[in-house]
């Protein structure tokens, strides 16, 4: 009598494992930036973070610690000749801190946009123009489609979008094919993947010796003026003499339609 396991092994027999299999050793060439946290690098896929698509941040505040988790990753992509570019972060991004964490903010650009739209549109720019590396940001609301569209923009750009959303998001549906959420646990920063390649929901996991250093500040700072390289905006915008620059758009950007 034939046992299960010899029907299994007929080459008719379709298997989930098999897809997963064929999937995971036709994505070994792509490029993944380490995390910097060995108890992090263990449960996302390849090992770290990926280069070229689209994962959600979801916290229920900013502040957390978000930036000192992203710090290693945005210290190596920072050594690329490309952009970093932060697009309407909720705070001041602190250079001192950052340069001390290894980042050359010589490449990181930061935008601020009126509208929900044009965060949108500048995220896109910035994401298939091929000019930068990584892409963070900030819209209030992000429709399905939306997301879709961003993902694509960053294969087409080999560059990384982290969509930093509120918690409240992580039950909604989303293509995203990494989700992140955050949280704070007494004096500890928490992870959870709540949406991986190749594996279900993560546990929680702890960092709880993360740098103290001040990332964000809020004191103003005096505003001068240069040019942004083509690639990735055109004409003249205002930035912040210490960078990263503050981007100002001078006009309505085109709005980001669901396709």
């Amino acid at each position: 009598m034939t046992g299960l396991h010899d029907v299994l092994q007929h080459p008719s027999i379709w298997r989930a494992s098999d897809t997963l299999q064929q999937e995971s050793c036709a994505q070994q060439t792509q490029q993944h930036t380490a995390t910097g946290f060995s108890q992090l690098d263990k449960e996302l896929p390849h090992q770290g973070w990926p280069q070229n698509e689209l994962s959600e941040w979801l916290s229920p505040q900013w502040g957390i610690g978000e930036l000192q988790l992203l710090s290693p990753a945005l210290a190596q992509l920072s050594q690329q000749q490309r952009w970093i570019v932060w697009i309407s972060p909720p705070w001041q991004p602190y250079g001192p801190a950052l340069i001390q964490q290894g980042v050359n903010i010589d490449n990181v650009l930061l935008i601020y946009a009126k509208t929900n739209s044009e965060k949108l549109w500048a995220m896109e720019t910035c994401l298939q123009s091929g000019a930068c590396s990584m892409v963070l940001g900030w819209p209030n609301n992000v429709l399905p489609q939306q997301i879709k569209r961003l993902h694509l923009a960053a294969k087409k750009g080999n560059s990384w979008c982290l969509l930093m959303r509120h918690s409240d998001y992580a039950q909604h549906a989303s293509p995203a094919p990494l989700r992140i959420m955050a949280r704070m646990a007494g004096a500890h920063v928490e992870l959870r993947l709540i949406k991986r390649r190749g594996s279900w929901t993560s546990h929680w996991i702890q960092f709880p010796n993360l740098l103290t250093a001040q990332f964000t500040s809020t004191k103003p700072t005096t505003i001068s003026t240069k040019s942004v390289s083509p690639d990735v905006t055109q004409g003249s915008v205002k930035t912040q003499p210490f960078v990263p620059a503050n981007f100002i758009p001078t006009l309505h950007a085109p709005i980001l339609r669901d396709q």
